[in-house]
């Protein structure tokens, strides 16, 4: 039972929704990997989201539905929790995957789900960059997932703006226009968007200082989002968390290799709701409630050179009728 979530009024019912994002570099999943997916108990979340980059991808097809090494890893990393989720849909294109689980109770309640994808690099040939997006209504509220890898390298913002583009025209789904035709859209993945203007030093100064203002007063995604460039009308909620790549593997320091890549916030989660607007109180208002936002930065993810990150939300989504959930 959900405790005091059992009893729901018309037209504006709680939804927590979690969502995760790791390029894991080509590494097997890790022992300990419950890390990963470790919940406050009073803070389940109802619906998990699992964008993963850069998977092992040794005998799995271009672009598959199915269970596979990682599927099967959160699935028993979710412990006793995967007794209460189920697993609602997953895509994979390449080496990226998106998985999506919902707690148990809401699945009567979810229904037109559908999955897309696009492929970004070398015309569309190959599915290592671009997208994969998951999208499902829940009562009378449509929500959107996406999980993307962006062109890479400092000089390529344009390029990275592109590849958003491409993804919003070519993804479309039957129950909605495109991906910006939803409620709700949680995007999350490796948007590969670096720090201007500051050296390597400077960055790494500020990060053992905890100075990640003067980081983000340099970032590329920031500003383009302040220019009007991408993810118009989305979110993010407040970073207070150092750069997630480019590590060492097997490390905590930044990149000592020959190429001294700068530290930068590549991993990243973004969110939108609709401002759409009827004479029908289900459907009247949206909104999302950032509850938290950070990076995992355990032992056990140093086999890749990024580091996880978190989002958790709250939003509110609309049925028609009254609603308990158990």
């Amino acid at each position: 039972m959900l405790g005091n979530r059992d009893l729901y009024m018309k037209g504006g019912q709680e939804l927590r929704v979690s969502c995760i994002t790791w390029n894991t570099a080509e590494c097997t999943p890790p022992p300990e990997l419950e890390k990963l997916v470790k919940y406050n108990p009073r803070e389940y979340p109802d619906v998990i989201a699992i964008g993963l980059q850069e998977i092992y991808i040794a005998n799995l097809s271009v672009v598959g539905l199915g269970e596979d090494l990682w599927t099967s890893a959160i699935k028993e990393a979710l412990g006793a929790l995967a007794e209460s989720f189920i697993l609602i849909k997953t895509i994979r294109m390449w080496n990226m995957q998106l998985l999506v689980w919902i707690r148990l109770p809401w699945l009567h309640y979810v229904h037109n789900i559908e999955t897309s994808y696009t492929r970004t690099n070398f015309g569309g040939l190959l599915g290592s960059k671009g997208a994969v997006s998951v999208r499902f209504e829940i009562g009378q509220t449509s929500i959107c997932f996406v999980n993307s890898h962006l062109t890479a390298h400092l000089q390529h913002v344009n390029e990275r703006i592109r590849d958003y583009d491409d993804i919003i025209e070519t993804q479309t789904f039957k129950n909605s226009t495109n991906i910006l035709d939803h409620d709700y859209i949680y995007w999350l993945g490796d948007l590969n968007f670096r720090i201007n203007n500051l050296d390597k030093k400077t960055i790494e100064d500020h990060i053992t200082s905890n100075e990640y203002d003067q980081l983000l007063a340099n970032d590329q995604l920031k500003k383009s989002m302040n220019e009007g460039l991408i993810f118009l009308g989305f979110k993010e909620g407040p970073i207070n968390f150092p750069p997630t790549y480019k590590f060492d593997v097997n490390s905590d320091k930044y990149d000592t290799g020959s190429k001294q890549r700068k530290p930068a916030y590549t991993d990243r989660i973004l969110y939108y709701t609709s401002s759409y607007s009827s004479d029908d109180d289900v459907n009247k208002s949206f909104n999302v409630l950032p509850m938290e936002y950070r990076a995992k930065m355990d032992s056990i993810f140093q086999r890749s050179d990024h580091r996880p990150v978190i989002a958790n939300f709250r939003s509110i989504v609309g049925f028609n009728f009254f609603l308990s959930i158990y």
